[in-house]
């Protein structure tokens, strides 16, 4: 059904465009950005899928653009530059219909980038890339990384894409419920309350980083200790976990954080490159009654299916069997497969929460969440409803570091290491069919240069509280100016590793929609499920549910033996 209807929109999206963008288009809340066209500048249309990031950030550069390159002659007759914003675009980059689309630039999410290149419907952007951006002396190139550099240029050489936003998937904890209910661990683990805290001035645990003093302490440091907090929530009046129940494949975030912090960035890595090296994976060859068997190999595209068995995954699969389990305990009642119940809803509810006595610890979203309730409206409304209007606007809410260890011996100190793994595949590009207008070709490059200073850069996290995904630092007084949650996300960015779902592997870059996609269906008993909720509802366990996500050799063989060595 999603499929359908992301091509009906790309249908209407294509009708749309065709007739003119004489102005903005705007949608329910965008009344701001209706502006009529000047005759006298050069139109650069620009499309933004508004998303969890919303257009705030580009009304801002667009802003500071149009004044920079206000004297500027891109078209005979012509002086200055009138950037135009689709913001009814709510198409993202897997269904775009870029021959006939009047639209120039693009800011969008799930772009096969490899898929337009090889079609020719990308610009190339390589000049621009090389170069320093707008009045800067590094080029744009030097802020990517080396995964970035190779991935982006395996094709034919050349750069088509700059990153866009990053986006990580997993939980987000609520640090006043967290503070006012004592749910940090102690360092004590015989201190009489459980090994909780009974002061917020107890020395707190290592946390899953296996260190004293930073952003994680007090945080689980092991899957059992994450299930004592799940039960320690529960018996004070807080409820766990929340996510929508409209959307149940939100509870794979939770699998795909677990099984990340598992596997650590590496072995994350090697799903996408199909190349170790030297060094090797654990992967799961059966089960010993529920122990499982396990088995060090080296990854190759010849055994790439093995990826599937990865113990970290099925770790992943067996946290959230438990939750399931206990969900009545666990999970917010709406979460439980409730149809109406969105992901706006669940944002929501998580932030009205601990002012209606119904406090909710953990959030399964993305790390935009945050941002994405100010641009639904949700954080306004919530600020609004409670009389205590100054603790309403100053939440503190982190990002949720996760152990990768099961459980561990007393006196061990467990450490994990944290693993943000960017899924969206958000980039910015420009639409090849503009290839034959130069005046159009000069203001688009302009553009995408400006948009990728390091003061852009740094305003687009300022503006949204995300990181784009590039190098560059923010100022202190930057990052001060970010919210508690969003201080959190870049604190956890510049302390972890960042894997990013790209790849310079032929195998990978023309099978990109099979090794990124679906990636959690399996089939038990004849019975196909799509999502792990689903089965685990079902009385599916995670065991069954893991290997029949299996890929047998001989169906690997079959679809890309044409990639193996010779």
């Amino acid at each position: 059904m999603k499929k359908l209807l992301a091509i009906l929109l790309s249908a209407v999206c294509a009708v749309a465009v065709m007739v003119g963008c004489d102005a903005y288009r705007p949608g329910n809340d965008d009344d701001k950005w209706y502006e009529q066209v000047d005759p006298s500048k050069t139109q650069l249309y620009v499309s933004n899928l508004k998303g969890g990031i919303g257009h705030d950030w580009l009304y801002n550069v667009k802003q500071r653009f149009e004044a920079a390159y206000a004297d500027h002659v891109f078209e005979e007759g012509k002086k200055g530059i009138q950037v135009m914003v689709d913001t009814d675009n709510s198409v993202n980059g897997a269904w775009l219909i870029l021959p006939t689309s009047e639209w120039e630039v693009y800011f969008s999410e799930n772009v096969p980038f490899n898929d337009y290149i090889s079609q020719g419907q990308l610009l190339d952007i390589s000049d621009v890339v090389k170069a320093p951006a707008y009045g800067e002396t590094e080029t744009i190139e030097s802020k990517l990384d080396e995964s970035q550099k190779t991935a982006f240029t395996a094709m034919n050489g050349n750069y088509y894409v700059l990153p866009h936003y990053e986006a990580y998937r997993g939980l987000s904890y609520n640090v006043t419920v967290f503070e006012d209910n004592k749910l940090f661990l102690a360092d004590d683990k015989d201190n009489g309350n459980e090994g909780f805290i009974m002061r917020l001035t107890d020395k707190r645990s290592a946390g899953p980083n296996g260190k004293y003093g930073d952003y994680d302490d007090g945080l689980p440091a092991t899957v059992e200790e994450f299930f004592k907090l799940c039960d320690r929530m529960a018996m004070v009046g807080v409820t766990p976990i929340v996510w929508p129940g409209a959307y149940v494949g939100y509870a794979e975030y939770i699998v795909d954080a677990f099984a990340q912090a598992f596997m650590g960035a590496d072995a994350c890595r090697y799903d996408l490159t199909f190349d170790s090296g030297n060094d090797t994976v654990e992967i799961i060859t059966g089960f010993n009654g529920d122990t499982p068997i396990t088995q060090q190999i080296s990854v190759t595209n010849e055994n790439g299916y093995l990826l599937r068995q990865q113990s970290g995954k099925y770790f992943g699969y067996a946290v959230l069997q438990n939750i399931i389990k206990n969900i009545d305990k666990y999970v917010y009642s709406l979460s439980n497969n409730n149809s109406t119940f969105t992901h706006y809803d669940s944002q929501e509810e998580f932030l009205v929460g601990e002012f209606e006595n119904k406090p909710i610890g953990m959030i399964a979203d993305g790390n935009y969440w945050w941002n994405e309730t100010s641009v639904s409206g949700a954080y306004q409304r919530s600020v609004n409803q409670f009389a205590d209007r100054a603790k309403a606007e100053n939440r503190n809410f982190s990002w949720m570091p996760l152990p990768g260890v099961w459980s561990a011996e007393d006196g061990e100190t467990p450490a994990t290491e944290l693993v943000l793994r960017d899924v969206m595949k958000s980039y910015c590009f420009v639409n090849g069919n503009i290839a034959d207008k130069p005046a159009k070709v000069a203001a688009a490059k302009a553009f995408v240069s400006f948009c990728y200073t390091d003061e852009s850069l740094q305003e687009f996290t300022t503006t949204t509280g995300v990181a784009k995904g590039l190098d560059y630092e923010l100022t202190s007084e930057q990052l001060a100016s970010l919210t508690k949650f969003g201080q959190s996300c870049w604190t956890m960015r510049q302390e972890g590793t960042v894997v990013r779902s790209i790849s310079g592997n032929q195998m990978f870059m023309e099978n990109e929609q099979e090794f990124t996609a679906y990636l959690h269906r399996s089939t038990v008993s004849g019975q196909s499920y799509q999502t792990p909720f689903t089965a685990f509802k079902a009385g599916v366990s995670a065991k069954d549910y893991f290997m029949g996500n299996w890929i047998a050799q001989s169906d690997w063989n079959r679809d890309y033996s044409k990639y193996f060595a010779v």
